[in-house]
């Protein structure tokens, strides 16, 4: 059976540029040319250990930053996911994936950067509250957790991906998938049209 996920906070097949200043390295905020961003990753697997049972989906997600500047400070509300939606197609494996209406806004909040300031490589965002659930053909599997994300500075485009090895653990069920994992690169860009974002220090 198929399925597919569209969650939101920001991907789709448009350019995306973060751009740092090379202002003085105690700059202490961010400022984004675009509040409203859309992104598209290539899998959301739901599996067992060791294999098995799986089920595996594309996940776009689409969100708004609350202010075009935001302090760089650890834990600091920036903005929310507003959306998430699965369809019928682009997901594989033994059941069907929908996101849980009811957990939205997911939070988004900043949790760091990645480099050397002023020429820090990305950004890193955690998505509060993501939950999703998976019918397979014994009962409903809930997931539910926090995300971490790298905002990834390109030469041409701006891309989101998460950090390696974290999972969204299983909350209700028993004949389920033991945790489900986010994978591979999204694009990012802005929600609605084509167009570059700026991420600037300042």
């Amino acid at each position: 059976m198929t399925t597919r996920i569209h969650l939101p906070l920001a991907v789709l097949a448009a350019a995306l540029t973060l751009a740092v200043s090379t202002g003085a390295a105690s700059a202490n905020q961010l400022s984004i040319s675009e509040q409203d961003i859309r992104a598209v990753f290539p899998e959301m697997k739901f599996s067992a250990v060791g294999g098995g049972f799986e089920v595996i989906c594309q996940v776009i997600v689409e969100g708004t930053f609350h202010e075009d500047t935001f302090s760089k400070v650890q834990g600091t509300l920036v903005g929310l996911v507003t959306e998430a939606q699965v369809t019928e197609e682009g997901c594989a494996g033994a059941g069907t994936a929908a996101v849980v209406q009811e957990s939205l806004p997911w939070h988004i909040t900043y949790a760091g950067y990645l480099g050397t300031l002023p020429n820090m490589t990305s950004i890193e965002l955690e998505l509060h509250g993501v939950r999703f659930a998976i019918q397979n053909i014994f009962e409903l599997c809930t997931y539910e957790g926090t995300l971490l994300l790298e905002l990834i500075r390109g030469m041409v485009s701006t891309t989101m991906q998460p950090e390696p090895a974290q999972t969204i653990p299983l909350v209700e069920g028993t004949f389920c998938p033991e945790a489900g994992t986010l994978e591979g690169t999204a694009p990012v860009t802005v929600l609605a049209e084509i167009g570059n974002v700026l991420v600037i220090l300042i």
